[in-house]
């Protein structure tokens, strides 16, 4: 595809090709994390917050000021989320963190995935915890296996 380039600070014109780039691995994560989060984990959590009720008498208004700041929010959230295991191989490269750490620590990984999955989710239902956590459970065992054994000195 032919393009031409022309500047007002410059008289003359240059054509050339625009170059294909692909998508990086960092964007990549961090699309999956909103389409995970807009499709799967936003209707779950909003229909829950729909239908919750304090009591029959009191009706649930929902503002559409909370309905973007919860959709934003589990959004960076979960962007954040599926960005672990780029962040396990940087340090893992750096020397930081080995394999056999993130091993022996699984079941400290998956109490500290249970809470920040609580924290995450506004609502307090078993059912949308699962859901957020699952995949953040499987981001830690993908970077296990990204993450380089120690070696020995």
């Amino acid at each position: 595809m032919n393009y031409t380039v022309s500047s007002p600070l410059a008289s003359t014109k240059t054509s050339g090709t625009i170059p294909r780039r692909s998508p990086s691995l960092p964007m990549s994560c961090l699309w999956q994390a909103y389409f995970f989060s807009y499709f799967i984990v936003f209707p779950i959590t909003f229909r829950f917050l729909a239908n919750y009720q304090v009591e029959k008498s009191v009706e649930n208004l929902i503002s559409l000021e909370s309905y973007i700041d919860t959709l934003v929010f589990l959004s960076l959230a979960m962007g954040l989320v599926f960005e672990i295991p780029i962040l396990s191989w940087l340090l893992g490269r750096l020397g930081i963190l080995h394999r056999e750490q993130m091993l022996q620590y699984r079941r400290h990984a998956i109490v500290i995935i249970l809470v920040i999955a609580a924290i995450i989710t506004p609502t307090s239902d078993a059912f949308t915890l699962a859901i957020v956590s699952a995949p953040m459970y499987l981001l830690y065992e993908v970077s296990i296996l990204l993450v380089p054994r120690s070696q020995c000195r």
